[in-house]
């Protein structure tokens, strides 16, 4: 159980400061990968491609639908309002960040592994790949944290009743 003196460092961390899933670039991300799964699902990988007859529709579409879910729950986290109880906000966030964070690893897999090695625009995919993959498990640990935090902040305001009357 926290006390008072924890109170002092909680104070820093909840207070009303700008949401980092708001922000345009995490935003803009999630609608490109939205943008990116419906046109995939679609239309399908571009025939000439390089992937198109490596990979099947089959994994395709599991990627794609994994991007949609993960992006899709990340934009509807960071919409709710946060001033009554943003620990929905929080858990939608991270359930995004997770799937998108899977979506794009195994997306950035596939793409270094099925495309042959000089081929340049595989080691471009690759890189984005791995930076998204970095960003949305970064976030994830963000919005964990703050997760965390607020238990805190709620354990040292409303502490659980002694059973031990």
């Amino acid at each position: 159980m926290a006390d008072l003196s924890d109170l002092v460092d909680l104070t820093f961390r909840v207070q009303k400061r700008k949401r980092p899933d708001r922000h345009p670039y995490q935003l803009s991300i999630e609608f490109g990968l939205i943008g990116l799964a419906v046109s995939q699902l679609l239309v399908g990988v571009p025939p000439d491609s390089p992937m198109a007859g490596e990979i099947r529709y089959s994994t395709t579409a599991m990627l794609n639908i994994l991007f949609l879910v993960g992006a899709t729950l990340s934009l509807i986290g960071a919409t709710l309002h946060r001033d009554r109880d943003p620990r929905l906000s929080l858990r939608l966030g991270i359930s995004g960040q997770f799937g998108v964070f899977v979506g794009v690893a195994c997306y950035t897999a596939i793409i270094v592994m099925v495309t042959n090695p000089p081929y340049w625009l595989s080691w471009l995919s690759g890189a984005l790949g791995f930076g998204v993959t970095y960003a949305s498990g970064h976030r994830m640990i963000q919005q964990w944290q703050a997760l965390q935090d607020l238990k805190k902040m709620v354990d040292i305001v409303e502490p659980e009743p002694d059973d031990d009357r």
